[in-house]
């Protein structure tokens, strides 16, 4: 869900990307969507929550003795 979200924000726009079509490119049910994001926004969230953990692991990955 959250790969489909990103790709269809990226083609068409984050306003414009509803519910609906995030659960239809993900092959699930729209409750199914709800449960896990229950707001568009939460897609934006997750991937700032994944770029953070990204940018931590490189930082801790530069720390010496991380070797």
């Amino acid at each position: 869900m959250y790969t489909a979200a990103i790709g269809l924000f990226v083609a068409h726009g984050y306003e414009p990307t509803t519910m609906d079509q995030i659960a239809e490119r993900a092959d699930v049910a729209r409750a199914t969507v709800f449960n896990h994001f229950s707001q568009k926004v939460g897609f934006l969230e997750e991937r700032g929550a994944r770029r953070r953990a990204c940018v931590s692991e490189i930082l801790v990955s530069l720390l010496p003795g991380s070797e």
